[in-house]
């Protein structure tokens, strides 16, 4: 399921080489898959994730060479 809701994503918005795309949360489980497929049809591929973990899973692991924005959220009591 987790590959068709990454495929069906890219489709709607007729996803082309060249392009580029954003993806948040690009080390969950769609988003890692969307980024592989966004790959291999020639897009640029950014994407969010919230530690440096899963930049290394997406570069190691996924094959995703992409500038990654690690976000971080501070705690409202600081």
């Amino acid at each position: 399921m987790t590959g068709m809701t990454a495929w069906v994503g890219l489709n709607l918005v007729e996803v082309k080489a060249g392009d580029v795309i954003f993806i948040s949360g690009a080390a969950g489980a769609v988003g890692s898959v969307a980024g592989q497929l966004a790959k291999l049809r020639g897009c640029r591929v950014i994407g969010s994730v919230g530690s440096m973990e899963k930049v290394f899973f997406l570069r190691e692991e996924c094959g995703l060479m992409l500038p990654s924005i690690t976000r971080s959220v501070r705690s409202l009591n600081n």
